[in-house]
């Protein structure tokens, strides 16, 4: 039996199989296998999956889908992915936000010490260090949606005690898409999802008044 099969096979026990702790009650989770769920949140639209490696723990991430059946697919090929990351001896956490936004930040800071880089890549490392990292640190790019983000709006218009205007925006949103590409150039960004964007839309920047005298 290959991984597809052994993650994807029918169970005439499955329902009975105990799931991980959890807020059962207020999920909506059906089971794939006997080795893998997928849930819904309470709110959320977006189905997460749990499946349980050979190694006897259960993991969890985002299918990255709405669709319950695309959610399953989803389901059964990351845990297979993840089985031959075991299997092969490879690590099974995935680094999490900060890692790779600090390694962004040395991008940058070389290219900055090279002259090659932009006066806006200061803004950039800014940016990165005093928003992004001390809200999305310790998370995995998997939990990333749409919710997070709005989350994010609130919080960082709560630490820099003002609204931001529209060109603050377009530097934050600027800054995390360099952090989600260097998350895709090294296979870290979910199957089948386009992850969301920060909003640029904010208040117009106002002109100085022009005094004559």
């Amino acid at each position: 039996m290959n991984l597809l099969e052994f993650f994807s096979s029918p169970s005439k026990s499955a329902s009975s199989e105990t799931l991980p702790p959890t807020r059962a009650s207020q999920e909506n989770t059906h089971w794939v296998s006997p080795e893998i769920t997928v849930y819904r949140r309470h709110r959320s639209a977006v189905w997460q999956c749990r499946f349980k490696l050979w190694d006897g723990r259960w993991h969890r991430l985002s299918t990255g889908c709405e669709d319950m059946g695309q959610a399953r697919a989803a389901a059964i090929k990351l845990a297979e992915q993840w089985s031959i990351r075991e299997e092969l001896g490879l690590p099974i956490k995935r680094p999490s936000f900060a890692v790779v936004a600090n390694a962004v930040i040395d991008d940058l800071r070389l290219a900055a010490s090279n002259s090659q880089g932009k006066v806006v890549y200061r803004d950039y490392i800014t940016v990165i260090e005093r928003y992004l990292i001390p809200f999305f640190g310790q998370k995995t790019f998997e939990a990333i949606t749409p919710e997070l983000l709005r989350d994010f709006d609130g919080w960082r218009t709560t630490r820099s005690r003002k609204v931001p205007k529209a060109s603050t925006l377009r530097t934050h949103a600027s800054a995390l898409d360099r952090v989600l590409e260097l998350a895709w150039q090294r296979g870290l960004l979910p199957l089948n999802k386009t992850l969301p964007a920060l909003t640029i839309q904010g208040k117009c920047s106002q002109p100085r008044p022009n005094h004559q005298f």
